[in-house]
């Protein structure tokens, strides 16, 4: 059997009006623009072969409170192949030490691609 893998997402976008009053060429960047906030969650866990490196059984992956959790700002700018994006998350829950966090800058991640990350 494989290893199991839970996880899921969700963002809310906000893109920017296109201006009026500035150079056309310019609205039509920030019209192109945006933002996002999103919520991260999910975990991979060991084989569900039974003896085989650590134990994971069905209820185990399928508990949220086995599973990590996460949140983030982020950036958008449309390209023809793609949202360009530019991401900062903050760790919330990590079930492996069992601790909430606040968010820190010095726990943040910074994330940049391109295309639809789901």
């Amino acid at each position: 059997m494989a290893a199991s893998l839970v996880e899921g997402s969700i963002e809310l976008r906000y893109s920017f009006p296109k201006p009026k009053g500035i150079a056309e060429f310019w609205a039509d960047k920030v019209a192109r623009s945006g933002l996002v906030v999103f919520f991260d969650w999910g975990n991979s866990f060991n084989r569900l072969t039974p003896s085989t490196y650590n134990l994971a059984s069905i209820s185990r992956v399928l508990n949220p409170a086995n599973w990590g959790y996460g949140y983030g700002i982020g950036f958008r700018f449309d390209t023809p192949a793609g949202p360009f994006r530019l991401d900062m998350a903050f760790p919330f829950y990590d079930p492996n030490s069992a601790s909430y966090r606040i968010p820190q800058f010095s726990t943040a991640q910074y994330h940049i691609g391109l295309g639809h990350a789901f």
